[in-house]
C-alpha cells in the first residue's frame, strides 16, 4: 500500500491535492510541521476506519515538494509506532526528485548549467551570485525573501540558457507568456502550476473523475486552490529538510530510496549526489 505525496507542481496537501479544499484559506497549510500532523492525523483515522489494512505493508512515496512533507512524515510515523499510539506495518520512504534542500538546488544550476553548454562561464558566476543572496538571506531568517531572490534566478536562468525547460533541459520552451504585470509569487505560481491547469486535464478531472467519485461539492474545481497554496507555502518554501528531518529518517526509517532525475534544471541529481 502506498501513500503518494506528489507536489504536482504546488498541488501541495490540505486545500489543493486533487479536489480537496479548505471553507477558508486561513486554515491552508503553511509548513511542514503542519502537514505533518494533519498526514499523521489523516493516517490514524484511515487505519482506524480500515482495521484489515493494518498489517498491509505500508509505504510513502514522494515526489518533488511532496518530499519536504515524507521525510518528517516517515519520522512522525516511526516515533508513533515506537510509543504504541500507531500500529501500522510501514515499510519505509521513497524520495523522487524532491525539494529537501533548496539551496543546495540553486547552487547547482549554473555549473548544471555550464557544463551542457546553455551557459557560459560569465553567465554562470552571475546566476552563483543569487544563490549567495537567497543563502544569505535565510542565514539572517528572511526565508519569504530567499523564496523571491529563487525566482529572480529562475528568470535569469529562462533569459541566459535560451528558455529551458526547468523540467527537461533537454527541450526548450519560448511558449510561456506571462503578463508584464504579474509580478513577484504570482508570476512564480504562474510559471510552475501552467502544467497542472491545463485545458485538457481540468476537463478530464471536473468531467468523467468528478462523476465516477459522485462525492465533490458543486462550488470545488479541481487544482483551483493551487495559487492559494503556493502563496502559503511561500515562506516555508525555501527551508530544507535535511539538517533537521532527512538524517533522522535515514537512521530511523527500515527502508530509504533516494532517487533523481538527471534532465531536470530545477531538482537536479547533483545534490542528491553529494
Amino acid at each position: 500500500m502506498l501513500l503518494l505525496l506528489y507536489s504536482g507542481r504546488f498541488n501541495i496537501w490540505r486545500g489543493c491535492s486533487g479536489f480537496s479544499y479548505v471553507e477558508n484559506s486561513t486554515l491552508l497549510t503553511r509548513n511542514n510541521k503542519q502537514a505533518t500532523i494533519d498526514l499523521v492525523a489523516f493516517l490514524g483515522k484511515f487505519f482506524g476506519s480500515h482495521k484489515s489494512l493494518k498489517s498491509t505493508p505500508f509505504f510513502v512515496v514522494a515526489e518533488s515538494y511532496g518530499g519536504k512533507f515524507a521525510t518528517e512524515l516517515g519520522v512522525a510515523l516511526k516515533e508513533k509506532i515506537d510509543s504504541g499510539s500507531l500500529n501500522i506495518n510501514f515499510k519505509g520512504v521513497a524520495l523522487g526528485d524532491t525539494w529537501i534542500s533548496p539551496i543546495d538546488f540553486l547552487y547547482a544550476w549554473p555549473p548544471l548549467l555550464q557544463s551542457f553548454s546553455l551557459v557560459d562561464e560569465e553567465g554562470a558566476s552571475s546566476l552563483l551570485r543569487y544563490a549567495d543572496s537567497a543563502q544569505s538571506e535565510m542565514e539572517n531568517g528572511n526565508f519569504l525573501n530567499a523564496t523571491m531572490i529563487w525566482g529572480d534566478m529562475e528568470e535569469a536562468v529562462l533569459k541566459l540558457a535560451d528558455d529551458v525547460d526547468f523540467y527537461n533541459m533537454l527541450k526548450h520552451d519560448k511558449s510561456e507568456e506571462l503578463s508584464a504585470n504579474v509580478h513577484g509569487l504570482a508570476r512564480l505560481a504562474a510559471r510552475h502550476l501552467s502544467v497542472t491547469q491545463s485545458s485538457d486535464l481540468a476537463e478530464v478531472m471536473n468531467g468523467p473523475i468528478r462523476q465516477k467519485l459522485g462525492i465533490i461539492p458543486n462550488k470545488i474545481s479541481w487544482s483551483e486552490s493551487s495559487n492559494l497554496v503556493f502563496g502559503a507555502l511561500s515562506e516555508d518554501f525555501m527551508k530544507d529538510t535535511i539538517k533537521q528531518v532527512l538524517k533522522k529518517a535515514l537512521r530511523r526509517t527500515p527502508l530509504k530510496k533516494l532517487f533523481t532525475s538527471c534532465t531536470q534544471v530545477i531538482k537536479n541529481c547533483h545534490p542528491t549526489i553529494m
